[in-house]
């Protein structure tokens, strides 16, 4: 008999909110190692328009109607401490 799989442990814990408490508590981690702020007070938000490959299912593409691309966006969210 087999063990579970990694996507099966994973899934159990994305249900559960284990991943998101691991993820809070190492970002809490990280933030307190860096500086005495453990919140950010400054963000900075981009985002970036990518194209898909033409095997990609139209209906889960979007549009970037000022560029003009049909793909998809991704985006990057980054803090500053003061």
């Amino acid at each position: 008999m087999s063990g579970p799989t990694v996507y099966d442990c994973y899934t159990k814990w994305e249900t559960d909110g284990t991943t998101q408490q691991v993820h809070r508590l190492l970002r809490d981690e990280t933030r307190r190692a860096q500086g005495p702020a453990a919140t950010p007070s400054t963000a900075v938000v981009d985002a970036q328009s990518v194209k898909t490959s033409n095997n990609v299912a139209e209906e889960s593409q979007g549009i970037d109607a000022a560029k003009k691309i049909k793909g998809r966006k991704r985006h990057l969210v980054t803090h500053t401490s003061a």
